[in-house]
């Protein structure tokens, strides 16, 4: 062979990206109890994020779809939806966690929807 100066794959092809994603917090690395914490940790980082608004009309907006993209990325699609479903439920059980501090399951029924 020849040196061009780059550095050969293990596939022995030339340079090649892996089928898998970067993902910092990959469920299955860890016991249950730190991924426990971590789609915790993610809910409460959620449930901050949807109470700093930025004053728009007619919707104010929102940290939030900011927040779920980060989390998204930075912990996977399982423990993502684990956040965003513990997130839902704490929502559910009435702690005010949506934006504007509002709780609850009817804040998601079409006639408060289209207010």
């Amino acid at each position: 062979g020849h040196d061009d100066g780059h550095a050969a794959t293990p596939s022995g092809g030339g340079a090649s990206m892996s089928a898998r994603s970067f993902v910092p917090f990959r469920y299955g690395r860890w016991p249950p109890w730190p991924a426990a914490a971590t789609v915790v940790g993610g809910a409460l980082a959620l449930a901050v994020a949807s109470r700093i608004e930025v004053p728009m009309t007619p919707v104010p907006m929102t940290l939030q779809t900011y927040a779920v993209v980060v989390i998204g990325a930075l912990f996977g699609w399982r423990l993502g939806l684990g956040t965003v479903a513990t997130y839902l439920a704490a929502a559910a059980m009435g702690l005010p966690v949506l934006a504007g501090g509002g709780s609850g399951l009817s804040r998601s029924t079409p006639e408060n929807l289209s207010r």
